[in-house]
């Protein structure tokens, strides 16, 4: 790490410069798959989305998060929320990566299933509320 000179009033001393971490830009095909998930949401999902979507603090769909495309994310309150069907029966410990990755980043991981968010709206749009 290198070190910036700071002069104040005769006095120098050295501070540590701040490392500025360069910002890499998700691939093209990260992003249409992104878009391509937006555009063809499940049912739970598109139910959820017509609650988040009017709530503040603002929520996104889909959007790359570290690489990682969650369903949605609050990125003020560092809150992911994930919909899980069917598929995620398979990458049970994949996800489980993805979210340990995201906690060290400082983001909390929300999962609910299709069926919870589908039978009992209030308790899952409840329960995101307190973690906000």
């Amino acid at each position: 790490m290198g070190y910036a000179q700071i002069s104040y009033k005769k006095l120098r001393f050295y501070a540590p410069k701040k490392k500025i971490r360069a910002h890499h830009r998700p691939s093209q095909r990260k992003v249409e798959f992104a878009d391509k998930l937006r555009a063809n949401m499940t049912p739970a999902e598109r139910h959820l989305w017509a609650k988040l979507s009017k709530l503040s603090p603002v929520f996104e769909a889909q959007e790359i998060l570290f690489g990682y495309i969650p369903d949605f994310l609050c990125r003020k309150h560092k809150l992911v929320i994930e919909v899980d069907g069917p598929v995620h029966d398979d990458r049970k410990e994949q996800d489980k990566m993805r979210d340990l990755h995201l906690s060290t980043q400082k983001f909390r991981t929300l999962r609910f299933t299709n069926q919870q968010v589908l039978e009992n709206r209030a308790q899952v749009l409840g329960m995101i509320i307190e973690a906000l």
